[in-house]
């Protein structure tokens, strides 16, 4: 788990991509880079006229990642997380995004934060934004607080670590066994002159 952890936080774009494009759940690394971006920029705001930013953008990434009836790729969750979700954040949606529902996706090229409803940026950028795209003014339920995703994001992490996970971790050895046979067979092999290899290197060094 350290060693995923250390690559959402630090470079999670290769994982994003391994995950767009090799096992079709790129949404689930993109959700738990904004979730973990949104709570880590909020931990820090405290005062209750931030409140409504705050839930703001937290509907940015319920609407991007979690609705049904938004999201392009939803998360896949228990019936149950989904209901406790809507209830914090459904009423909002339909006042943002109407009675719309998105069309079935055709392609796996998952971007960190479409939105599918919505013309918004993204929420990795949270601390750049000082007026978040959705504006709804509406009444936030009492039971919305920096804990709203925790459950969410630890069942998406224990999805990544048993599925995508094991083969990146595959994927980026091999890809460095073949790049450091070509080059020594060149006689040219400089260590961690690529992104994939330091990516392997890093994972060798944590695993």
């Amino acid at each position: 788990m350290g060693a995923l952890e250390y690559v959402l936080n630090e470079n999670p774009q290769p994982l994003q991509e391994f995950s767009a494009l090799r096992d079709f759940s790129g949404e689930n690394i993109a959700f738990l880079t904004s979730a973990a971006k949104w709570r880590s920029f909020w931990a820090t705001q405290k005062t209750n006229s931030q409140k409504r930013k705050m839930y703001n953008d937290a509907l940015e990434i319920y609407i991007d990642f979690i609705s049904p009836r938004d999201a392009e790729f939803p998360l896949n969750l228990s019936s149950g997380e989904i209901k406790r979700v809507e209830s914090i954040f459904e009423k909002a949606a339909r006042s943002i995004c109407g009675e719309q529902t998105i069309s079935p996706a055709t392609s796996f090229d998952i971007e960190i934060a479409p939105f599918g409803c919505c013309e918004a940026s993204s929420p990795i950028d949270l601390g750049a934004r000082s007026i978040p795209k959705i504006k709804y003014g509406g009444e936030i339920p009492d039971i919305f607080d920096l804990t709203v995703f925790d459950s969410i994001q630890a069942h998406i992490k224990y999805l990544v670590l048993t599925n995508t996970w094991p083969r990146f971790v595959d994927e980026m050895q091999a890809k460095r066994r073949q790049s450091s046979d070509t080059a020594n067979s060149e006689g040219t092999w400089k260590s961690g002159s690529t992104i994939t290899n330091r990516i392997a290197q890093l994972v060798r060094q944590i695993l």
